[in-house]
């Protein structure tokens, strides 16, 4: 059914009087009445539609792995729900309960040419729970404050010629198209965000980044392609640790975010921020503490939310800019357990770095040196989000790295550690097994959310005129970071681009022949199970131009790997092409056993641009001195007193 109604507070009248009656329960506003309604994965084809599948499962991946949204594993409808909610395709074509949400979203983002209509479809409840292929879906939205606000629902089609069955039998009211106001647009998405929501940003920022990368085969592709995870071969055995709930003793108000619904950021007490000294950082805090510091206090003690109303002295275009970015990061720090000054400590911080980068003060990027001394580039993401880059105090950052898990390191690996921390990130990158948790906490939230929030509000002022039009998204948790690394690491860790960090044994140049010994032979409870053999990169040798097989210090190395038996873990052959220069090249496969026996043997050079005769005496010679390691490093393994046996 059709009505034609003459404005739009018509169509909502109209419609609330349908509600009342009992005739709709079910609302979607759109800007245009098109001849079909079809869900966003729907109206795409080929290729599009393949990326879109692939989008929604990358998703789903992340959902079931990060423990906020634990809530919602139970049902992979609301999962799915809250991805389309998202703007990620799917079967799913959002709904509302409310008629005044309807009409906000038939409103248009521009002017309207003559004569355009919008119109609100009204749903009756039982019409979509008989329809074949339609499921309503509803979804617990206290911990999503946009959802709400919108009184959002869901139909899940799986058969799309319902779809045009549920059209006709809607009632469709058509009125003359509005352009929507930016007052409008905050009721539907309101500008503060829930703990949940913040991280779902995360989730969001990460996929769009690499969705823009995807489309370029160039040098940018890099920094997607950089991969942070933890050489195994840094502990015996090979066993990596599993992150346990000690490291955060227990405390499970790190993993379950706080439930507040949106009517939680209604009642706010209004705190005004002004008057800040930016004559120096420590005097900038200091003043921002005089405003924010009593607020959190009372917040804490049970009194209202604040809300922070911050006034520049001499920018005051970027004041509502500013006071947004420290609500929002207030909203993702009051939600979770720190400690009361750690709190202000962090907020006062990043109102002050905010108001001086907005101000243009002129050392703004030498404050943290100021504040700290000497500071530390660190790189920081959250499981499934968005890298963050921000500096540290480095006596600080040092201070935490306690590496827990040391006592679990093979011996070269705890010198590493001891004489070079940073080195030691370069292998290892949970932060469970670097980090004491109470001081990466501290740290994290007192230096790292603030500077690295200083980072997107100065990339915003310089590319966006400080309008926040630069994506971002901040994560405020560092229980649920799924890496810590210095910066350099993306430009010389040996494990940045490698594609199977847990199928190599790195062989470092400052390993000793017990260090050898220890790291091939921990391959072993592996390599008993059938699992898949090793290939060997040579690191630390970046300086030296020659090949691998030309420097003496390597072929010594690969001389004690064949002495050791080292060669019985390693794949017989691997992918190598001998004049290629193997040694940073990040996407190098590694050398195979046969390589590593001719380094040994001094043969390699010789065999380069010959054809590989597999009944020749070299290789006879080679299987013959394979066999030998083999019964050599299965004595080795069964000796140790540690010896695990196959895992």
């Amino acid at each position: 059914m059709d009505i034609s109604v003459g404005s739009a507070a018509e169509a909502v009248a109209k419609c609330q009087e349908l509600l009342v009656a009992g005739r709709v329960n079910f609302f979607r506003g759109q800007t245009h009445d098109w001849p079909k309604l079809l869900p966003s994965l729907s109206r795409r084809d080929g290729e599009e539609k393949v990326r879109a599948a692939a989008e929604l499962a990358a998703f789903l991946e992340w959902a079931q792995a990060v423990p906020q949204m634990a809530s919602y594993w139970s049902s992979m409808s609301a999962m799915i729900a809250i991805a389309q909610h998202y703007s990620v395709p799917t079967t799913f074509l959002d709904l509302t309960t409310s008629p005044e949400v309807a009409l906000l979203f038939s409103k248009t983002e521009g002017e309207n040419p003559p004569n355009s209509r919008s119109v609100i479809y009204c749903f009756p409840r039982d019409v979509l729970e008989i329809a074949e292929g339609v499921e309503i879906v509803e979804i617990d939205v206290s911990n999503l404050w946009r959802l709400e606000a919108q009184h959002g629902l869901f139909i899940n089609v799986t058969n799309e010629d319902a779809l045009q069955d549920l059209r006709e039998k809607s009632i469709r009211i058509h009125f003359p198209s509005e352009k929507i106001s930016d007052v409008e647009k905050i009721k539907i998405y309101p500008t503060r965000k829930s703990a949940l929501e913040i991280v779902i940003d995360q989730w969001i920022y990460r996929n769009t980044i690499d969705n823009v990368f995807h489309q370029f085969r160039s040098s940018a592709t890099v920094w997607t392609g950089i991969k942070r995870n933890t050489y195994p071969g840094a502990f015996r055995w090979r066993t990596v640790p599993e992150l346990l709930s000690s490291w955060i003793d227990d405390e499970q108000n790190w993993l379950v975010p706080t439930r507040e619904s949106v009517s939680s950021i209604e009642d706010v007490q209004l705190v005004s921020v002004a008057a800040l000294d930016l004559s120096s950082p420590t005097r900038a805090i200091e003043s921002a503490r005089a405003a924010i510091a009593p607020s959190i206090r009372d917040f804490r003690s049970g009194g209202p939310l604040p809300q922070y109303v911050v006034t520049l002295a001499n920018s005051p275009q970027h004041d509502a800019s500013v006071s947004t970015i420290v609500n929002r990061c207030w909203d993702g720090l009051r939600v979770l357990p720190y400690r009361l000054e750690e709190l202000i400590e962090s907020l006062c911080l990043t109102v002050a770095v905010l108001a001086g980068r907005a101000e243009g003060v002129a050392d703004i990027d030498d404050w943290p040196k100021h504040l700290w001394g000497e500071v530390e580039l660190i790189d920081a993401a959250p499981v499934g989000g968005h890298l963050e880059a921000a500096p540290v105090s480095k006596a600080m950052l040092y201070d935490a790295a306690e590496f827990p898990e040391r006592d679990r390191f093979t011996k070269y690996m705890k010198r590493r550690a001891r004489s070079d921390k940073m080195a030691a990130m370069d292998l290892v990158v949970d932060p469970w097994l670097i980090f004491d948790f109470e001081k990466l906490k501290h740290l994290f939230v007192t230096q790292f959310v603030p500077m690295s929030i200083d980072g997107f509000w100065k990339s915003d002022l310089e590319e966006c005129d400080g309008k926040l039009e630069c994506m971002w998204s901040i994560s405020f948790n560092p229980a649920l970071l799924g890496f810590v690394t210095n910066s350099r690491y993306r430009f010389n860790s040996p494990s940045g681009l490698e594609p199977q960090i847990d199928r190599v044994i790195y062989v470092a140049k400052d390993m000793s022949s017990p260090d050898l010994e220890e790291a091939f032979l921990s391959c072993m409870p592996i390599i008993i199970r059938k699992g898949e053999p090793f290939n060997v990169k040579f690191i630390d040798y970046s300086m030296d131009d020659r090949p691998i097989w030309e420097i003496p210090k390597a072929i010594e190395q690969c001389r004690r790997i064949v002495e050791i038996g080292g060669i019985s873990v390693l794949r017989v052959f691997s992918t190598i092409n001998f004049n290629d220069e193997p040694e940073e090249d990040h996407g190098h496969p590694g050398l195979g056993a046969f390589e590593v026996w001719l380094i040994a043997k001094g043969k390699l050079a010789a065999m380069q641009g010959k054809a590989l005769d597999p009944n020749s005496q070299l290789f006879k010679n080679f299987y013959a001195d394979l066999l030998k390691s083999n019964r050599k490093i299965d004595r080795k393994a069964e000796a140790a007193s540690d010896w695990p046996g196959a895992v």
